[in-house]
């Protein structure tokens, strides 16, 4: 992952390493038995390490923290639900758990669908 990343980023420029925060459960409307999961808030990552015998560091990148565009628009288009804006306060700072508590309710309607608030 770590020799992938940086190979796609010094060739085009894109970061491919991101942290996921929250999923959304999601059954797939062709096959009720089948049961996706998909990121909600996407944090841009880097892996570090000083030397190949030490451990790779997590760190956080400077870029902005996104929402999950992808899935965004596949539930607009698939499913008419539209996701909320996810915009930063005065301070900017990200309310993730009122992100969450949004999303809950754009997808209320859906049986079987949840967010799960801890996963990563």
């Amino acid at each position: 992952m770590y020799h992938d990343s940086k190979t796609l980023e010094e060739e085009q420029g894109a970061n491919i390493l991101f942290l996921a925060l929250g999923t959304l459960k999601w059954v797939d409307p062709a096959n009720k038995e089948n049961v996706r999961y998909a990121p909600l808030i996407l944090v841009p990552v880097s892996l570090e390490r000083g030397s190949a015998g030490e451990r790779f560091k997590l760190k956080a990148r400077s870029e902005d923290i996104i929402p999950n565009l992808s899935l965004e628009a596949f539930l607009e288009r698939v499913h008419h639900i539209n996701l909320p804006v996810m915009q930063p306060d005065d301070n900017d700072v990200i309310n993730v758990s009122g992100y969450f508590e949004a999303v809950q309710q754009a997808i209320a309607l859906k049986t079987g669908w949840e967010v799960k608030t801890n996963d990563i």
